[in-house]
This record gives C-alpha cells, sequence and structure tokens, in this order.
C-alpha cells in the first residue's frame, strides 16, 4: 500500500513539473521510505528542486497551488 501511494505521489508530482522541461529525458525516480508519509507539496517542491539543480527545468521554480 506505501509503495503505490509514494508511486502516485511522484507521479502526480512530476505531471505538474513536466510542462517546464527543457526537452525530453528519460528520468529513474526512487521513492524513499518515507515518501509515502509525505503530502504531495513537499513531494513537489523536492522534485522541482532536484530537477532545478539539475538545470532541467525552465523557467522560474514556481509552486502550483
Amino acid at each position: 500500500m506505501q509503495r503505490n501511494r509514494a508511486k502516485r505521489l511522484l507521479r502526480e508530482a512530476f505531471r505538474a513539473l513536466r510542462v517546464r522541461l527543457r526537452g525530453p529525458y528519460d528520468l529513474v525516480l526512487v521513492a524513499r521510505p518515507d515518501t509515502a508519509a509525505a503530502g504531495l507539496a513537499p513531494v513537489r517542491a523536492e522534485m522541482a528542486a532536484l530537477l532545478a539543480r539539475a538545470h532541467a527545468l525552465n523557467g522560474e521554480l514556481r509552486e502550483r497551488a
């Protein structure tokens, strides 16, 4: 059950950021054990920060409400 929740959170976080990707990428996402306990906002913020750090995002770092 936790693995499925973590996968859903990662998928939803990626959907919010997909339009800002600079180009086609193959991404491998690995959920840490506490990912399933986190909410969507922290997961999305962490994913955005990591993609920005990798210079994979266009534009400024902004959260969707």
